[in-house]
């Protein structure tokens, strides 16, 4: 167990914009953290994220993961379990590639995320997140997921990598999916997973 340099308290909610540079590094998340509508949570390079077991973050706004190829950003367990990962929910800003606003996930790992039950490492709800350069290492079942949502996401995956996942991308099957769920995916590896890149759940 790694000692933190800052401690988020279970349940904490972020309503405005608040910003872990390196000298907060290591971040304790001892549960749920919100990034509420109001709310921006921007992690600058070489940021290490250690999650409780059980903890999470869920997205209702802006998560900016900037890290770089010589500073990446770390988010794992502080004690060899799993925790729940990172799920951008409905409200979610999507990335604007013009002004590089919204939400983006870039040069980052996440390891020892999901679980056994299906919940994904990154779960993905109407929105249109960019992971680039993004390494994953399953617990569960499932790395990414995509759910259901009322409104069109595209998902743009460049350079991810993803181990240890049976089902490393989990879409929903409907007739409209391929329309309203398209996955761009360029130079990404899936290693040691059982099914095919897109499922039905």
């Amino acid at each position: 167990i790694v000692s933190a340099q800052i401690s988020i308290a279970a349940n904490t909610v972020i309503s405005n914009t608040q910003h872990w540079i390196l000298a907060d590094s290591p971040v304790s998340l001892q549960g749920l953290l919100t990034v509420a509508r109001s709310g921006t949570l921007i992690i600058d390079p070489g940021v290490v994220v250690l999650a409780q077991p059980g903890a999470s973050i869920v997205v209702q706004n802006v998560l900016q993961v900037l890290g770089v190829p010589e500073l990446p950003i770390t988010f794992r367990s502080d004690n060899g379990t799993y925790w729940q990962g990172i799920r951008f929910g409905i409200g979610t800003v999507g990335y604007s590639p013009a002004d590089g606003s919204g939400s983006v996930m870039q040069y980052a790992s996440i390891i020892n995320a999901g679980s056994v039950s299906g919940i994904g490492a990154v779960v993905i709800e109407g929105v249109h997140p960019v992971l680039s350069n993004v390494s994953i290492i399953s617990y569960g079942t499932m790395s990414i997921g995509v759910q259901y949502a009322s409104t069109a996401v595209a998902i743009q995956l460049t350079g991810v990598d993803i181990t240890n996942a049976q089902q490393p991308v989990t879409m929903p099957c409907t007739a409209s999916a391929c329309t309203l769920y398209p996955c761009y995916i360029t130079d990404c590896t899936f290693a040691a997973y059982s099914n095919s890149i897109y499922l039905c759940y």
